[in-house]
């Protein structure tokens, strides 16, 4: 499960699995409480099969390395697109991806990577060059030049054709469509860091053993002072 990882892994890998179980990070409706959907029964109800993947010996909470598929010591490994090549060159055609689980309410992929913006800050003089260097990156084949450097899932169609992996019959095509059909992308408000942060200190608890309902309602009351801290970041005014 590479639960040993740390930071955005957390969100991006397992907040879709609280997704397909009925909860989630925040409501997305308001922006404005985590209240009922991180701490919730779904989430409670995510929390508690979490942990029993640890605590009942299905997966290692601390691995000593992320080699143990690649050298045949663990069956299944929960990682990204970026691994598949690694993959394949060590098993080749026996090498199976497998679709995301539907944990009750549909299957759920992570989505959102690298933005990029203008600041306020910027000067005058260079706003033009940045506005244009931006709109260059989600040209396709500079999305296509970015995936195949990265190994990342290209946020077009337009973009995968022009990759050697994701193209229409490529070997990686598949993640391309799972994408397409079950990514759900990360709250989009300023008080993500610190949602992100509490989700992580929230699983790393759980992972460990910790009380479910107490990690969740600890993560939920920083999250929603976090948001009191700073108006709401401006939703529902």
């Amino acid at each position: 499960m590479n639960a040993g990882s740390t930071g955005e892994w957390w969100s991006y890998a397992y907040s879709p699995t609280l997704q397909s179980f009925g909860g989630d990070l925040i409501n997305r409706e308001t922006m404005l409480e985590a209240e009922g959907v991180l701490n919730g029964p779904e989430a409670l109800a995510w929390g508690e099969w979490f942990q029993n993947l640890f605590v009942g010996g299905y997966a290692p909470a601390t691995p000593a390395d992320d080699q143990g598929f690649l050298q045949g010591r663990i069956p299944l490994w929960y990682t990204g697109s970026w691994s598949a090549t690694a993959v394949t060159e060590q098993y080749g055609d026996d090498a199976l991806f497998l679709p995301p689980p539907d944990l009750g309410n549909g299957p759920v992929i992570g989505a959102g990577s690298w933005q990029m913006g203008v600041t306020t800050s910027c000067s005058a003089e260079a706003t033009p060059g940045a506005f244009e260097f931006v709109l260059s990156t989600v040209q396709p084949e500079n999305i296509a030049m970015m995936s195949e450097a990265t190994s990342l899932i290209p946020t077009s169609l337009a973009a995968a054709e022009l990759t050697e992996g994701y193209a229409e019959g490529g070997a990686y095509r598949i993640f391309f469509d799972f994408a397409e059909a079950f990514a759900k992308v990360r709250p989009e408000t300023p008080g993500y860091l610190t949602i992100s942060s509490q989700f992580e200190q929230a699983g790393l608890s759980i992972r460990d053993g910790g009380n479910v309902q107490d990690a969740l309602d600890d993560a939920v009351d920083n999250i929603e002072q976090d948001i009191a801290d700073n108006d709401g970041f401006g939703f529902g005014n």
